[in-house]
């Protein structure tokens, strides 16, 4: 019986050992599999890896959110607690320290709009009021240069951003009073 074909493809389990073909041709077979699973391994550690920075990503925007909530409303309470005392860590003019009252008297009285559901329009008015009014103000007398005075007067910019704060406030509260009577109304 003839096995020899001559093809160096093909194994000739007749005239010699058979182990040696055996592994010559199982061995590449093996190690890719082999290779395969590390793939498909590493596949999975990179797909688990992604799960859970996703989750350590919303674990950590929840715990920095609370965090913020709190840090706020302590710092929030110190700051109308003892305004006059912590403005003097910076300052002993009395007329410095009763400008940053007035500052923080406007500023605080603006977040009152976050605190009743509506944290967009308070952001806009901010945007539009410091930045927008100012540009307003400021580049008409930034052409003259001995007009540095009237750049510094910011009393226009805070004038018209707070009047739009108490119309945005005054809008605020009328819809929430009409979702409130609408609510007694159904019940």
């Amino acid at each position: 019986m003839n096995c020899t074909s001559g093809n160096a493809y093909e194994i000739d389990m007749c005239s010699s050992a058979i182990l040696p073909e055996l592994l010559q041709f199982t061995l590449p077979l093996m190690f890719s599999s082999i290779l395969q699973l590390l793939f498909n391994v590493a596949d999975i550690i990179l797909a688990g890896n992604a799960a859970a920075s996703n989750i350590e990503t919303l674990i950590y925007t929840s715990m920095n959110a609370f965090y913020q909530a709190d840090l706020s409303t302590v710092m929030g309470n110190l700051a109308v607690f003892f305004e006059e005392p912590l403005l003097s860590i910076y300052t002993d003019s009395p007329a410095v320290i009763a400008a940053g009252m007035n500052r923080r008297t406007i500023i605080c009285a603006t977040y009152a709009l976050c605190g009743i559901s509506y944290s967009v329009m308070p952001m806009l008015v901010s945007l539009v009021g410091a930045c927008g009014v100012r540009i307003l103000t400021v580049a008409p007398s930034s052409r003259f240069p001995r007009s540095t005075p009237s750049r510094r007067s910011t009393g226009p910019t805070w004038s018209v951003t707070f009047l739009a704060y108490l119309c945005c406030f005054l809008w605020a509260m009328r819809r929430l009073k009409r979702h409130d009577s609408a609510e007694k109304t159904t019940l």
